[in-house]
């Protein structure tokens, strides 16, 4: 069949000034993302956790505090020991008391050299009690310190793998940038 004459195709255009702009790429890919550093958090005592100091997701930074742990019973065995240490400073000074007093008994005749020492053995005795009070005050001291839990890396944590409100068991903490990428080239 005949046709006839052939009309020429209108075709619209629209015209706009061109521009330089960033251009999103996407690629769909399938791959793994793996951080670069990962830290094992654990805390070193057996208590709860009264507070979480980030949001699930969130970016945090190197030194920020993560969580507060429950330092009653830490604190009760500080204010112990720190009692113990004021008693056995008390004890040492009434010994050292002692040891002047039997010096001047002794140049009067009135005592035994044995009396003289046996107060110096006791404030001997109580001198090593006070270095030993005073190193388990510091060591309770520094068991205090693990109560407060910072970053040691910056990246990101997930606050849902912390709602078990006892802290005794390990958590990873991931380091999301940089990170190593590996991709798989689908067909």
């Amino acid at each position: 069949m005949p046709r006839g004459p052939q009309r020429a195709r209108v075709i619209s255009v629209e015209l706009a000034k061109a521009e330089r702009k960033p251009v999103p790429v996407d690629v769909d890919s399938i791959g793994t993302v793996t951080p670069i550093s990962s830290v094992a958090l654990k805390s070193r005592v057996e208590t709860t956790i009264v507070s979480v100091h980030f949001e699930d997701g969130a970016k945090v930074n190197e030194g920020d505090l993560l969580f507060s742990l429950d330092a009653r019973q830490i604190d009760a065995q500080i204010e112990q020991a720190e009692g113990m240490l004021a008693k056995d400073q008390a004890q040492l000074e009434g010994a050292q008391r002692d040891v002047r007093r039997y010096n001047d008994l002794i140049g009067k005749g009135a005592t035994t050299q044995v009396n003289l020492d046996n107060a110096k053995t006791q404030a001997d005795i109580l001198i090593g009690t006070i270095k030993a009070d005073q190193s388990a005050l510091d060591n309770l001291k520094v068991q205090k310190s693990y109560n407060h839990h910072p970053r040691a890396i910056f990246g990101t944590d997930q606050r849902s793998q912390c709602q078990s409100r006892q802290f005794s068991y390990a958590r990873p903490i991931r380091r999301r940038w940089p990170s190593s990428t590996r991709w798989r080239r689908s067909m």
